[in-house]
């Protein structure tokens, strides 16, 4: 039997990987730094106080990050800052936030899935091949090459959505996808709305409107992001995880932190470094490694892996961050906005239009104007009586219009070591860099202009809420920062995911992406990057051995 594989993470793209190898009948060990959760009991959707607790986060399950000085926010820009009807500006300050991490993650079993809102978006063709000229990266591989690893993963996860259109250029080889989600209240009324102006389909979403694998159809509960109880979303640890556990050739070491990469003088990685809860140091020897703990904590480790750093100085660099906007509003209508599943609906015109785009979607519950607590504090002000009775009055009627653009790389955004700042490890954190060009400012502009003109013709009657990326930094996509490519001067590994110079050393998570693509949620493509680069790797281990 061939030699164990290592994989550290097990978020989509370590997840995914596992499942690929124990399926083929390799054995693997999966390091996963942060805690396993139990959807059915730490999740607290279930308690009276479920809005104040958002997600679970327990000890561990997040990555401590430090920040470069970030940029200046200038008068020209005055229109793109954060604000609210009860508190006005949300940032006071005359320099951009980090909003506490810069990056929403979760680290434990399942990564960043177990939050997430659970859309499972193909990338466009164009995304991956933009028009010669354009000056946005070209992927080093193509849609053809990854739609027969897309329509894997969408049956593994269970993704619901319709057939695509005509005008949709993301053919598909077989009927992967379960019946689309019924539209909620809300979008029915975006959609009745402004459908003239806006062409708004069902999004493909990770969330079953049928029962697969003893998991059951979505509730509506409209909380996705809070964790699901259910095991309905397809999260990486109800789906990929557990499969591979199912095969006994799955060996996963929780709470357990790699810390370094050894390296031989031939060039192989012979060792993972790692610690566990307790502190205690442990070397795992290794055949082949595959590092997949996010576009911060992988060029972190391969940093902090002396002999790996020296091999190439590409690593950390052209991290991307994709744009964020939204505008919420009060209409006349009780439209029932803190109900549904969220992100039901979406709208990819602005994404096609451009090889630097952006997509549009509903986003009420997604950013959490689902409960009576969050109305009060950001979108009904007052106080007594009459607070009581504008709630009552108000309650359901928040609508959200949100946009995801592109994110193009340069020289002044990246990922390193802090000089100073260390984990309890004495391992130096990564250090974030990131500044927002005016070319991405002035997309952050058009995107508020879509988000603005949807609620007029919705017919909100005043703005309660507006906040983007300008003034706060603050992403659930980050990628980029150890990208794929042909040479070693201008990425990190092979289209493979393969580190150039190192033979049995892999990357297989979000900083693969050459570019942001055009607001494309990057979790179906991470999972079928690894599905697709993992199979390549078993089917090598096993010809070696045989």
């Amino acid at each position: 039997m061939p030699a164990p594989v290592v994989v550290i993470g097990t978020g989509a793209g370590g997840g995914a990987a596992a499942w690929m190898l124990t399926q083929k009948g390799i054995p693997v060990i999966a390091l996963e730094a942060g805690p396993s959760f139990n959807p059915s009991s730490e999740y607290s959707l279930h308690r009276p106080d479920w809005e104040l607790k958002g997600f679970p986060y327990k000890e561990g399950s997040q990555s401590r990050f430090s920040f470069a000085p970030l940029q200046t926010l200038v008068p020209r820009w005055d229109h793109l800052r954060s604000w609210n009807a009860v508190g006005g500006r949300i940032n006071t300050g005359n320099t951009r936030l980090s909003n506490g991490t810069g990056h929403q993650h979760v680290r434990g079993v399942g990564g960043s899935t177990l939050h997430f809102t659970g859309e499972a978006h193909r990338m466009m063709p164009f995304s991956l091949k933009p028009t010669s000229g354009s000056g946005v990266p070209v992927w080093p591989l193509d849609y053809d090459s990854l739609e027969p690893w897309y329509s894997l993963a969408e049956t593994i996860i269970g993704v619901a959505g319709d057939a695509p259109a005509d005008n949709d250029p993301r053919w598909r080889s077989e009927q992967t996808l379960q019946p689309a989600h019924p539209f909620c209240a809300a979008s029915k009324w975006v959609k009745q709305h402004s459908g003239k102006q806006f062409h708004w389909v069902a999004n493909t979403r990770a969330a079953l409107s049928r029962a697969l694998s003893g998991r059951p159809a979505c509730n509506y509960c409209a909380n996705c992001q809070l964790g699901c109880p259910r095991g309905d979303k397809g999260s990486v640890d109800v789906t990929f995880i557990k499969q591979a556990q199912s095969t006994g050739l799955l060996e996963l070491r929780t709470e357990c932190q790699a810390t370094e990469l050894v390296m031989s003088e031939d060039r192989k990685i012979t060792h993972v470094l790692y610690r566990d809860k307790q502190g205690t140091e442990h070397r795992q020897a290794c055949d082949q490694v595959i590092v997949a703990a996010g576009s911060m904590e992988t060029p972190r480790l391969l940093l902090n892996s002396p002999g790996v750093a020296a091999l190439n100085d590409q690593i950390g660099k052209h991290l991307m961050m994709h744009l964020n906007w939204v505008s919420s509003g009060l209409v006349s209508a009780d439209i029932l906005t803190h109900r549904g599943l969220p992100a039901d609906m979406i709208c990819w015109d602005p994404c096609k239009a451009s090889s630097e785009g952006y997509r549009l979607g509903v986003s009420t519950t997604e950013i959490r104007l689902s409960g009576p607590v969050n109305y009060a504090q950001r979108a009904i002000a007052g106080w007594g009586a009459e607070h009581k009775q504008a709630m009552r009055q108000q309650f359901g009627k928040a609508l959200s219009i949100s946009a995801i653009g592109a994110a193009m790389p340069n020289a002044r955004t990246f990922v390193d070591l802090d000089p100073e700042k260390k984990d309890a490890f004495g391992k130096p954190l990564a250090r974030i860099h990131h500044h927002l060009p005016d070319t991405e400012l002035e997309r952050l502009g058009q995107m508020q202009a879509s988000c603005r003109q949807v609620l007029q013709l919705c017919g909100a009657s005043g703005m309660i809420e507006e906040y983007g990326s300008y003034d706060f930094l603050n992403s659930t996509h980050t990628l980029g920062t150890c990208r794929m490519g042909l040479s070693p001067k201008d990425s990190v590994t092979s289209p493979e995911g393969q580190f150039h110079g190192i033979d049995n050393l892999y990357i297989s998570d979000a900083s693969l992406f050459t570019n942001s693509g055009n607001g494309e949620a990057p979790s179906l493509t991470i999972e079928a990057l690894a599905l697709r680069n993992a199979e390549r790797l078993a089917n090598r281990q096993l010809s070696s051995h045989s």
